[in-house]
């Protein structure tokens, strides 16, 4: 398995610029936004050898935290019912 540092930073311009571009081009449909996303962050792992499990644990990591960003930034998000 690779082992490479990833740096997870939801509130980070670049991110932020970068959901927002797709977000655009995906018509305002959070659905396709994920699902290009989703796409490319798996195309990406690739690139750097990463295994399923390691992308697992990942999720598994960060996705609290992308809820509670969105959730204690309802100025940048909106406000969100299902985020916990």
């Amino acid at each position: 398995m690779a082992e490479h540092p990833i740096h997870f930073r939801p509130l980070h311009d670049e991110t932020l610029g970068l959901l927002a571009l797709v977000y655009s081009h995906a018509n305002g449909d959070p659905v396709a936004t994920y699902s290009r996303l989703i796409s490319a962050a798996v195309m990406a792992g690739a690139l750097i050898e990463m295994m399923p499990e390691q992308m697992a644990g990942q999720v598994k990591l960060f996705m609290p935290g992308a809820h509670m960003a969105i959730k204690e930034n309802p100025e940048i998000f909106g406000k969100s019912k299902k985020a916990q």
